[in-house]
């Protein structure tokens, strides 16, 4: 497919939420509607989640991944004025940039996240682990380190020096206390579990299922998969690359580069948060990115 515009859409994964978040969004006919649509689906008062909820709740992975995806739609309804050429997104987010191209509807987007949430929740209290940003370090010397240790997986190729590493909690310690021996920095991300890993092959059978029930077409302009990194349009391979995301690293610096190939030098996060933006300058510093979300602070971090 031919990008009929240079700018892409970003759209953020977990990690990129903040208290008060929803706040804003309710300001506008758009986001009063996408999270009204949002809370009906998955039973909860997702605006309300999102306005009052504290820093701890919101990192519960059942409330804030819906939350995250109908922040993502509602930002992206609210704020956009002129048809980028695509859309992209950093794990959670790639659902955000597949309702953003037609490719499924925003219903049947929170459905599925909803039974994404609750599968992959109910799995990593059975199977206690953990996600770590390794910093310093190339995707070779973290793989050779994952494997010396065992129970461990490179799980998000964010940029050059960025990795994080998925596993069970002692092998996870291991691997930190290995990569700080090393010189390089560890930090232990704020989740539940241990995702884009083998550790969550048992979800698969039943989240395939849920997809398969889910209608899902070409999309109405570039997607660009960070499961597979690169452009993809073909229906069914989008269906299946969704239930491949549970257990395979987020190739986000990949993707990055891959739009930068179809044709894309510029792109809008539609984040409360400067992570994509923080991580796009580090693989690609041409390419400039600016980020956007109605009326709340923007906060950097890196993941």
């Amino acid at each position: 497919m031919i990008a009929p515009s240079s700018s892409i859409d970003l759209f953020p994964g977990q990690g990129s939420q903040q208290p008060g978040m929803a706040g804003p969004l309710m300001e506008h006919e758009a986001g009063r509607r996408t999270m009204g649509e949002a809370s009906d689906i998955i039973g909860a008062d997702l605006a309300l989640i999102g306005t009052d909820a504290g820093a701890d709740e919101l990192a519960q992975t059942a409330i804030c991944q819906p939350l995250v995806l109908a922040c993502s739609v509602a930002a992206w309804r609210i704020e956009h004025t002129a048809s980028s050429g695509g859309a992209l997104g950093h794990s959670l987010g790639e659902y955000a940039a597949l309702v953003s191209c037609g490719v499924l509807s925003f219903a049947d987007a929170i459905g599925l996240v909803r039974i994404r949430a609750e599968l992959t929740s109910a799995l990593a209290a059975r199977r206690p682990g953990g996600m770590s940003a390794i910093l310093g370090a190339d995707l070779d010397q973290i793989a050779e380190l994952c494997a010396g240790v065992g129970g461990v997986w490179p799980a998000n190729v964010n940029c050059p020096g960025q990795v994080v590493v998925s596993g069970l909690t002692e092998p996870l310690a291991g691997v930190e206390a290995a990569a700080i021996g090393r010189g390089w920095r560890a930090r232990r991300l704020a989740v539940e579990g241990a995702f884009h890993c083998p550790l969550m092959e048992d979800c698969l059978d039943d989240f395939r299922a849920a997809v398969a029930r889910v209608s899902f077409t070409a999309p109405q302009r570039t997607f660009v998969s960070a499961t597979s990194g690169r452009v993809e349009s073909d229906p069914t391979r989008l269906a299946e690359l969704l239930v491949t995301q549970l257990v395979a690293p987020v190739l986000f610096q990949d993707a990055i580069r891959a739009a930068r190939g179809a044709g894309f030098d510029n792109g809008v996060e539609f984040s409360p948060r400067t992570t994509l933006q923080g991580l796009v300058r580090r693989i690609d510093p041409g390419m400039s990115v600016r980020c956007t979300y109605p009326s709340v602070r923007v906060a950097f971090s890196l993941m």
